[in-house]
């Protein structure tokens, strides 16, 4: 099965990825240059909850997530969502100071690696059964 909207994917899982690298924010929102060279904390929100991958990642099962991504979703959205709740439009520094922040970030970098899997699985599909991988006679 593939999905209809490989694009919509490809922005979640950069969202997923952006929020998962601790290194990127504290280097690109921390200290924010112009023009922005990555994703700002305002586009990830928007990403992942305009799409709306969260909170309702089961609504689009099969638009641009499968079945097994849904869990990982939701267990970020737990966390995150009741954080913009709490901070709302405050600068970024304070959402990456906030106490739960590293559980975000490691709450995404699990969902990415769900989504990569899933990509990577349905790059390359297996070959018939039984096959030997190839093997170059001439090498």
């Amino acid at each position: 099965m593939t999905v209809q909207f490989p694009q919509m994917r490809e922005e979640v899982l950069e969202a997923l990825e952006v929020l998962a690298d601790p290194e990127l924010q504290n280097e690109h929102w921390l200290t924010p240059r112009y023009p922005m060279d990555c994703p700002d904390f305002d586009w990830v929100v928007r990403a992942l909850y305009d799409t709306p991958a969260l909170p309702s990642p089961g609504l689009v099962v099969g638009t641009f997530l499968y079945a097994d991504e849904e869990e990982p979703l939701l267990a970020l959205d737990v966390v995150l969502d009741p954080m913009i709740a709490q901070l709302q439009d405050v600068p970024d520094a304070e959402y990456l100071a906030h106490p739960d922040w590293p559980e975000v970030v490691r709450l995404a970098g699990l969902a990415a690696a769900v989504l990569r899997e899933r990509d990577a699985a349905e790059a390359s599909p297996p070959g018939p059964v039984g096959a030997a991988p190839y093997a170059d006679p001439h090498g």
